[in-house]
């Protein structure tokens, strides 16, 4: 069953790429499980080993490679658990890599971890304004006592945002205002809450 194969790949976490592939023939796995392994872990060349060395030496590839694997574990997760565990299996390499490896890959790691957490943030914030019963201005009302109440949202100290990373994010202006419909998400992207490095350097010179 896929729950039971989902057990057996809980271990592929700690497999060698060559020994991934045998491992799931062993137990007997299904021809599609199969395959995703061997794409993903069969040899030193397997596709998740090679996007990891690329990521390593460029943040831009570590960022989408990064929330790729989110969004595709958090997909799966209901709908086919082992393709979920797979995907895991490739996170965790990343994030070991990426956290064990030289300074700039460090800094890389700190800047995915504070990415997860402002977009948990956001996520949060979106769900306590979808809840507030009420006209629009109630909403506005909490939002922005929410937004007063998360320093983490006063400076975040120039964060790439996980769909354009050379768009910075220096903080969130607790003014924004709530148009008619409007969901959060879309609110934070069309209220100048980000500023490009092409924009900021523009800024600079003029000052």
């Amino acid at each position: 069953s896929a729950l039971d194969a989902s057990k057996r790949l809980s271990t592929l976490n700690d497999l060698s790429p060559t020994s991934a592939k045998s491992f799931a023939v062993q137990h007997n796995l299904d021809e599609k499980t199969v395959k995703k392994i061997d794409e993903y872990f069969g040899n030193e060349s397997d596709l998740a080993s090679f996007l990891i060395r690329a990521a390593i030496e460029d943040s831009v590839i570590a960022n989408f490679l990064y929330w790729y694997l989110k969004v595709e574990i958090e997909a799966n997760s209901e709908l086919d658990e082992p393709m979920s565990k797979m995907y895991a299996g490739v996170l965790d390499r990343l994030t070991a890599a990426l956290s064990q490896g030289s300074n700039s890959t460090r800094r890389t790691y700190q800047m995915l971890i504070s990415q997860k957490k402002f977009v948990e943030t956001l996520v949060e914030m979106a769900k306590l304004v979808a809840e507030v019963s009420g006209n629009r201005m109630k909403k506005q009302e909490v939002l922005k006592r929410k937004l007063a109440e998360n320093s983490d949202l006063i400076d975040l100290k120039g964060l790439s945002l996980p769909l354009d990373p050379s768009i910075h994010v220096k903080n969130v202006d607790q003014e924004l205002e709530i148009a008619e419909n409007q969901s959060l998400a879309e609110l934070m992207d069309t209220q100048g809450l980000a500023e490009s490095e092409e924009e900021e350097t523009d800024r600079r010179t003029r000052t």
